[in-house]
């Protein structure tokens, strides 16, 4: 937005901002490839030209916030149509080379010695207010609500004056259907904090006061917006003291706060599983798996293309043993959305099925191209989450919470509308199936060079040439197969699950 910057040289203007690398992002590798740099730039309205004025290299520390005090008394912007921007050098690639920049402010009257910051504020977000999940199913909520909410909630604040301040902070909820509630005057801070963090315990289904979502008021969903608040004493920014969260109750369960600050993956191929393990009080019917896929490397035409990924989705009861209580007939591929962050698609199951208690959802990879799961790094769920690249399943080191949820059968669907997973416009459809000696396929697309036979241990057991005639099978073992079609530069084109039959 163009900004009008008419006032003389001599009034001190600042241009001032804090910025950090990398932060929860993981990408903690240092690209020197691309030589990966944040720049500020200034418009000079009448040269209709942009400027760069100021730049920094990706380096050490990557976890820590720099402040940075830019002058502005060149007459070519002490113009009305004045603008800044940011941008940066970076790998095309997705969530990486990533730069954080806050307390951006342009004023005037400053000095270079301008740097305190005068403010209170919420360093994390907050999820909502139940225990472990993010959301549950609205019809499990509603037969043991206390269950479901979390005994107290911490957040972390900071005093970034160098004056002691008195604190203190509360929170209050909203409904979409009619009911609300405040908690306060349950902690402050009053001395000593001058420049420091510190946690605060928010109590909700605790104490004398307990909280507990009310949906009396609401039919097969409801929508709750926590709005944590903190009043300091004196305070120059009170627009900055509130964090707020809207947290759903419909039809899915989940662990994420819906915000992707990193990509996972096991990156070891064809016949690799991950398990995510849920648990849901007494049976509920499962129908679908919501997930996002975070958009890291996403060059089209190689042969590690993400978009040429697959794997089918799989529900186990039990890892040990392992024991697969539904797996799809049909495969899937990862949909990556570019065009904007943390966007949720909808994997269907084949049919619904029942769960209860213990249950874990996942996939096992179809090809060895590497599958770009979002992963929110802000819940740490860490010991819910299990891999499998051989005969063992380990559990994940990685501190956060995949960003995968498991979708029931529920009378209202608010997720109805969103982009569901379109159809390949390529298609392999694979007859008689099951087969006994032989099989042939229908192809719809682009050339074929190869089509592959691969088994359940990721071999590839046969190879023919394009597509024509019919595929010899009489001497393998009977079981599940994998048909895949693939291109001249190696990369998949469409797969099909055969039953090997005699």
């Amino acid at each position: 937005m163009p900004i009008n910057l008419v006032f003389p040289a001599s009034d001190s203007i600042y241009l001032s901002f804090f910025y950090e690398a990398i932060g929860l992002s993981g990408n903690n590798a240092l690209d020197q490839l691309h030589d990966d740099s944040l720049r500020l730039e200034l418009y000079a309205p009448d040269e209709n030209k942009w400027y760069i004025v100021w730049s920094t290299p990706q380096a050490p520390p990557i976890d820590s916030f720099k402040h940075v005090m830019v002058p502005i008394k060149e007459a070519q912007y002490l113009k009305p149509n004045f603008k800044f921007r940011f941008s940066n050098d970076a790998t095309l690639g997705g969530a990486v080379d990533q730069w954080h920049i806050d307390y951006v402010r342009l004023d005037r009257n400053r000095t270079v010695t301008d740097t305190i910051l005068k403010d209170v504020a919420y360093v994390y977000p907050e999820a909502g207010l139940l225990n472990k999940f993010t959301s549950v199913p609205y019809a499990k909520f509603v037969e043991s609500p206390g269950s479901y909410m979390a005994n107290s909630v911490d957040l972390v604040q900071r005093n970034n004056d160098t004056q002691d301040k008195f604190i203190t902070w509360g929170y209050g909820v909203d409904s979409d259907c009619g009911w609300s509630t405040t908690r306060s005057n349950y902690g402050n801070n009053i001395s000593n904090n001058a420049e420091t963090s510190f946690n605060t315990t928010h109590p909700v289904n605790s104490g004398a006061d307990p909280l507990v979502y009310d949906v009396s008021g609401c039919v097969d969903a409801a929508f709750f917006t926590t709005k944590f608040w903190t009043n300091a004493t004196p305070d120059a920014l009170a627009y900055n003291d509130t964090a707020s969260y809207r947290q759903e109750i419909s039809n899915y369960y989940s662990y994420d706060d819906g915000t992707a600050e990193a990509g996972y993956s096991i990156g070891q191929g064809a016949g690799s599983k991950i398990a995510f393990q849920f648990d849901t009080q007494g049976s509920d019917s499962l129908r679908a798996l919501r997930m996002y896929f975070d958009p890291i490397f996403t060059y089209n035409g190689t042969v590690n293309d993400p978009n040429s990924g697959s794997f089918i989705i799989t529900v186990w009861s039990s890892l040990a043993p392992e024991t697969i209580i539904y797996q799809n007939v049909n495969f899937s591929n990862p949909q990556y959305h570019t065009w904007g962050p943390d966007h949720f698609v909808e994997y269907p199951l084949d049919s619904t099925i029942a769960v209860s208690g213990t249950f874990y959802v996942g996939w096992v990879q179809t090809n060895d191209t590497q599958l770009q799961l979002g992963m929110d790094r802000n819940r740490d769920n860490h010991d819910k989450m299990y891999y499998n690249t051989g005969l063992s399943w380990s559990g994940s080191s990685q501190v956060g919470s995949w960003m995968i949820r498991p979708v029931v059968v529920a009378p209202l669907d608010p997720f109805a509308g969103v982009d569901e997973v379109s159809l390949p416009v390529e298609t392999l459809a694979v007859f008689p199936n099951p087969a006994g000696s032989e099989f042939q396929v229908r192809w719809n697309g682009s050339k074929v060079a190869l089509l592959q036979l691969v088994d359940p241990t990721s071999r590839t057991v046969r190879t023919w040439a394009g597509v024509e005639g019919p595929m010899a099978v009489g001497d393998l073992a009977p079981g599940l197969y994998l048909v895949r079609a693939v291109s001249s530069n190696g990369s998949t084109l469409a797969q099909s699950r055969l039953i090997v039959q005699h």
